[in-house]
């Protein structure tokens, strides 16, 4: 399980860094005064929000990677993907309502297990 996460984290850390230069690409590229490049270039950096989302994302799909690993060891066959928010994406909703899903088959939003965007709640259980 220990090296599945370490891979996972691996993969996961390259999509973060690859968000993170995307939005400092795109400060660069609006232009603007070096005083004006180093506000919002801190700005990005020091982006509260964006740090808690990330921290909230990365630890469901840790969490769903480990379901994931846990139910293919038991041999379970077949999932469930449960909405835990209040007010769930349309996305999300279309995989609960898919039913029973085979495990590790992309489901209807085309992932394979939750979360299906940033600050997803949503995980898998057996079904």
């Amino acid at each position: 399980m220990a090296d599945l996460l370490k891979q996972l984290a691996a993969e996961w850390l390259d999509e973060i860094t690859d968000t993170r230069l995307d939005r400092l690409a795109a400060v660069l590229a609006n232009g603007g005064t070096a005083a004006e490049l180093e506000a919002a270039i801190n700005a990005v950096l020091a982006d509260q929000h964006s740090a808690q989302m990330i921290a909230q994302t990365e630890l469901n799909r840790a969490d769903n990677a480990a379901r994931m690993a846990a139910f293919r060891a038991d041999r379970v066959y077949r999932v469930r993907w449960v909405t835990t928010s209040a007010n769930p994406c349309p996305e999300c909703v279309m995989n609960r309502d898919a039913g029973p899903w085979p495990l590790g088959h992309p489901f209807p939003s085309g992932v394979i297990m939750p979360p299906d965007h940033p600050h997803c709640q949503c995980h898998l259980e057996p079904a």
